[in-house]
């Protein structure tokens, strides 16, 4: 309700493509992962210009230098939504992220104090247009001096060959479903690999043999082409796959940024 009051700014939001070819070796944790799209977020533009340099040089000691000085300086995490929503009222700018038109970050912002702030959506590294990015700001004052500053970055994921096909059915127009979690609704999808599978396995019983991997796959990409498999359906699932990956992979750490 709050944020309902203030007024908006509209940013456009730049998207830089991150290689998928980078060696995940950095222990600074600032690199983009495989199969998302993040943005950065600063009060000083200084800090994003140090991070778009190192990123660019791939720079693991500038990287590990700025995630020090990040953490030297980074507020205690609330522990409810009761006190995240009140740092929220007291905040003078909170701001969206959206695509499309359609919202994938929402309610985000940058205490007073900190250096750095990260926000990541899970993208299935189908084709997206990087000019319809955008930030929403919503501000306690209007002006239109810049509070936060913005980096974004995506980086696509590695595919299988049959994963491909699936995000290059989906049409352009609809390309917001790469990008975010939607639950899918119950679709023919699931029960149509799992009547394959099942059928794959009842032969390897049968015959007493294990059924060769590439004649599931076949018979897969077949129920794709005749339409019995939805690909619209079968890209939010992996989306949503791709998001549980990585909150595992984050989940170590104590904390998802």
């Amino acid at each position: 309700m709050d944020l309902m009051e203030r007024f908006l700014r509209h940013v456009p939001l730049h998207v830089y493509t991150f290689s998928s070819d980078f060696a995940d070796h950095s222990d600074a944790d600032l690199a983009p992962m495989p199969g998302t799209v993040i943005v950065f977020f600063a009060h000083n533009p200084a800090v994003l210009k140090r991070l778009r340099k190192a990123l660019s040089r791939q720079d693991n000691k500038a990287l590990l230098k700025l995630r020090s000085e990040v953490e030297e300086v980074r507020s205690p995490r609330p522990a409810t939504n009761t006190d995240m929503a009140q740092i929220a009222t007291q905040s003078e700018c909170v701001f969206d992220v959206r695509y499309m038109g359609r919202t994938i970050l929402t309610n985000r912002l940058l205490p007073d104090g900190d250096l750095l702030g990260s926000a990541a959506v899970s993208w299935t590294g189908g084709e997206l247009d990087d000019d319809k990015f955008s930030i929403v700001e919503y501000r306690k004052r209007e002006c239109n001096v810049p509070r936060l500053h913005y980096l974004a970055y995506k980086r696509a994921p590695f595919l299988s060959a049959l994963e491909q096909s699936l995000v290059d059915r989906i049409p352009p127009d609809i390309s917001e479903i790469h990008l975010g979690v939607r639950s899918p609704d119950p679709t023919r999808t699931a029960r149509e690999i799992c009547r394959i599978v099942e059928r794959a396995a009842k032969g390897a019983a049968r015959t007493r043999t294990c059924s060769r991997q590439f004649d599931v796959l076949e018979d897969l990409e077949k129920a794709i082409k005749t339409g019995q498999i939805s690909p619209e359906a079968t890209v939010r699932e992996l989306v949503k796959a791709r998001l549980e990956l990585m909150v595992r992979t984050l989940a170590p750490k104590g904390e998802n940024e």
